[in-house]
């Protein structure tokens, strides 16, 4: 999963975002 999960963030949040708010993104998968 943790290869859907880079992915959805790619798409989700800006890169300088990933990093903070990675716990929301991965809820949100």
């Amino acid at each position: 999963m943790a290869y859907a999960d880079s992915e959805v963030r790619s798409r989700e949040v800006p890169d300088k975002d990933v990093r903070n708010s990675g716990n929301t993104v991965s809820i949100k998968v």
